[in-house]
């Protein structure tokens, strides 16, 4: 059984960090149910993309080279 590369100090794994990377960027659409039961794609509300954006920013801050980086600046594009 072969495992993914950990490559941060929290255990990211380079799959995980791409997709919160996804999430932050509004980039991946997860299936919902409608109320007719049929499956559509829902977009990441903006609770759970600042959540991702949070952990992006934890996990490079720990990782990072030391250098401090500007505050992001987010701009809703909804």
């Amino acid at each position: 059984m072969e495992t993914e590369e950990r490559t941060g100090p929290e255990g990211y794994t380079r799959a995980a960090l791409e997709a919160l990377a996804d999430i932050a960027l509004g980039r991946k659409s997860y299936p919902a149910r409608d109320k007719d039961g049929r499956e559509v794609p829902c977009q990441p509300t903006v609770a759970e993309r600042l959540k991702a954006l949070e952990l992006l920013s934890r996990w490079s801050g720990e990782a990072g080279t030391g250098a401090r980086a500007e505050p992001a600046r987010i701009v809703d594009d909804v």
